[in-house]
């Protein structure tokens, strides 16, 4: 009897072992095939709450309030067979970046006359500080306000900041 309960013990870890390693792994490979350029992989979750504990406090949604993630993944995602979709198709969402660079926003900059608010996060890699400064240098009437602690997703990251310094501008 000891050998059938061993046996026994034995079986039941490795289900339930299986039943956290298998999404787990899914997980990683999807992300993997995502982080490799492959945008028509759909993540493998069930429920906008493991949306929500996966992309807490990590990457780009690392500083990102709490009621701004939850209104993100409340209007963001849809539910679709039982498992939850980004609602805006990775093939549209690769598109909007490989068009990046078919327009020169630079020169576009120059032909905007009227008081222009030009806003980044400090820590931004995606518009850095020469990046502004250069964009400043191009609007003709432009007001740079970089905010202090923050990266390119600043407005979810401090909403009453930014909304703030826009009504300031506007006043």
């Amino acid at each position: 009897t000891a050998l059938m309960e061993a046996n026994t013990a034995a079986k039941v870890r490795l289900l339930v072992a299986r039943r956290i390693t298998r999404p787990v792994s899914a997980l990683t490979r999807g992300v993997t095939r995502v982080a490799g350029g492959d945008l028509s992989q759909a993540l493998p979750v069930q429920s906008t709450d493991e949306v929500l504990a996966s992309y807490r406090g990590r990457g780009p949604f690392g500083k990102w309030t709490d009621e701004a993630l939850r209104l993100y993944v409340e209007h963001g995602f849809a539910r679709e067979d039982g498992r939850v979709r980004l609602k805006c198709p990775p093939a549209i969402e690769a598109q909007v970046f490989s068009m990046e660079p078919l327009y020169d926003l630079w020169l576009a900059l120059e032909r905007i006359l009227v008081p222009t608010l030009l806003m980044r996060g400090e820590e931004s890699e995606a518009f850095s500080a020469n990046d502004s400064a250069e964009a400043l240098r191009r609007l003709p009437r432009g007001e740079l306000v970089t905010i202090p602690q923050t990266t390119h997703t600043f407005p979810m990251e401090v909403p009453g900041e930014v909304a703030e310094r826009i009504l300031t501008f506007a006043a």
